[in-house]
């Protein structure tokens, strides 16, 4: 029996935790910090899922397929810069409001993990509405308020694992990280 490429034993791996960090694994997310290529990972979770929804849209002929290039690259570049935006956010607040002693690469790979139910949200969307005619659906706002609500629990969960916060203080983090995130990305996308 031959060994799977290299490639597609990473991609079997980082779909494996992020299925984990679905579920907001714990585990996962302390194994993650001792992980080498996590931070790549994230990059990649992150890179995914922008361009997800803009070939999704363009397979149902929501946008054209000569669009197409323009929108996947807006569409990464704003899941990129949120992301950092986020990660930068809560990395600040774990440290210099709260004093936690944590490192600023662990929870920038942490908070791409965190970024995996948006997967979810960009997997569903396109079906239910239309995300590039600037409309909101009642269906569409609900997805993404679920999307931005898991994707809280997963800063929170790296705020816990990351910074070694406080149950008391990983909420009140987390919730800023996703508040500043949620100003940038809307100016973005």
């Amino acid at each position: 029996m031959a060994l799977a490429p290299v490639p597609f034993r990473a991609m079997q791996r980082i779909a494996h935790n992020a299925g984990r960090a679905l579920r907001l694994d714990r585990n996962l997310y302390t194994s993650l910090q001792w992980d080498q290529s996590a931070t790549a990972d994230a990059v990649l979770i992150v890179a995914i899922m922008g361009a997800f929804p803009a070939v999704v849209g363009a397979m149902l002929g929501r946008i054209s397929l000569l669009a197409l290039p323009t929108a996947v690259f807006q569409q990464v570049v704003g899941y990129l810069v949120g992301w950092l935006v986020a990660a930068g956010i809560l990395h600040l607040v774990a440290t210099r409001t709260f004093g936690s002693s944590g490192r600023w690469q662990v929870g920038l790979a942490l908070a791409g993990y965190a970024y995996v139910p948006f997967v979810v949200v960009s997997a569903i969307g396109p079906f239910v509405a239309n995300p590039f005619d600037g409309v909101l659906t009642p269906i569409e706002l609900l997805l993404r308020l679920v999307g931005i609500v898991w994707f809280a629990a997963g800063l929170n969960r790296v705020a816990d694992v990351a910074y070694d916060l406080p149950a008391q203080r990983s909420p009140m983090a987390a919730g800023l990280a996703v508040l500043g995130w949620w100003v940038v990305v809307s100016i973005l996308l």
